[in-house]
């Protein structure tokens, strides 16, 4: 399976994300306004590509970022990923209208079909395999055991309530 994005490729606007907040201690700035045409379009497409069985998993990544929903992704599918990203910032920008897929890599036209006509931009980010979560960026990698991440995400509530 392939991992996508449909949305706005690349944003770098960290403004207002729980990423600022946690590192720089502070929530300023200005998050991307939302915008009701590029919501209508993922709606749009998200219900094609489950309608279509394209994609068997989808994820928003408004809340925490691409990192997080890629991390989510691979936690509840049991599955590993590997991501390719350009810039850091790409990992924690929660811009709207903005959702993970996994897909078939044999339907590549058909999800870029449906995204056109959709009129939302898509995105490959990586593939889906292994017993990792990896964040590739050029000669650079960040590799997660998959089986540590999962335990480490439903440990954590109940470890802060203890």
């Amino acid at each position: 399976m392939d991992l996508w994005c449909a949305g706005a490729p690349d944003p770098i606007n960290l403004a207002g994300s729980a990423f600022e907040q946690v590192t720089f201690g502070h929530v300023g700035g200005r998050p991307t306004a939302p915008d009701s045409t590029m919501a209508i379009a993922a709606i749009r497409l998200a219900r094609k590509l489950v309608a279509d069985e394209l994609s068997p998993a989808l994820h928003d990544i408004s809340d925490g970022g691409l990192a997080v929903a890629v991390s989510e992704l691979a936690i509840a599918s049991g599955v590993g990923v590997t991501l390719e990203y350009a810039d850091w910032r790409h990992l924690f920008s929660e811009d709207p209208h903005r959702f993970l897929f996994a897909v078939a890599p044999d339907s590549r036209d058909a999800v870029e079909a449906a995204a056109e006509a959709a009129g939302i931009p898509v995105t490959r980010l990586g593939t889906f395999g292994g017993d990792e979560i990896v964040f590739h960026r050029g000669g650079t990698k960040a590799v997660v055991d998959l089986a540590t991440a999962t335990e480490t995400f439903r440990t954590a509530i109940p470890r802060r309530l203890a």
